[in-house]
Parts: C-alpha cells; sequence; structure tokens
C-alpha cells in the first residue's frame, strides 16, 4: 500500500492486526498497533480485540492482558468479546 501511495486508515490496520493475530503473528501485529498509534489513529474496540485475541492465540497471556490495560487506560470500553478472547488464568 505505501508503494502505491495508499495511506492506511483505522479500518486497514485493524484488518492488519486481526489478520497477523490469526497467522500467529503476535509481534507483528503489535508493530502495527504500535505503528497506527504513531499516525494519530485512535484504537477501538476492534482494534484492542483483534490485538487481545492475537496474543492469546500465540500464548503470550502477559501480552494480552497488558494489551486489556491499555485499552482500559485509553478510555475503550470493553465488550462481551473482548472477555471472550482474554485467556482464561483459572
Amino acid at each position: 500500500m505505501k508503494k502505491k501511495g495508499i495511506a492506511a486508515n483505522l479500518y486497514t490496520y485493524n484488518s492488519l492486526i486481526l489478520h497477523l493475530g490469526k497467522a500467529g503473528k503476535a509481534a507483528e501485529a503489535g508493530q502495527m498497533y504500535e505503528e497506527l498509534l504513531m499516525k494519530g489513529w485512535k484504537p477501538n474496540v476492534f482494534t484492542y480485540n483483534a490485538l487481545i485475541r492475537g496474543y492469546s492465540v500465540s500464548g503470550s497471556t502477559e501480552n494480552a492482558y497488558a494489551a486489556y490495560g491499555r485499552m482500559i487506560v485509553g478510555g475503550c470500553l470493553p465488550n462481551s468479546s473482548t472477555y471472550m478472547q482474554l485467556p482464561n488464568q483459572l
């Protein structure tokens, strides 16, 4: 996209984060999250859910809960999907 001069928006980043996470590339999904912040986009519940899911699927429990913490601190309200994505710590 960058090579073609197409600017990414929040929906583009959300899609990238979701699909990188599904592919087991949680670190790359985290990099996309950081990039969207640097570009001035405000993450929404979909952004955080995709990020949390990616970390959870890859077994990175600490990062999943850290993303949840950033969500809360950033003023983004979780939804039922958020809680389903969080790893169970029983």
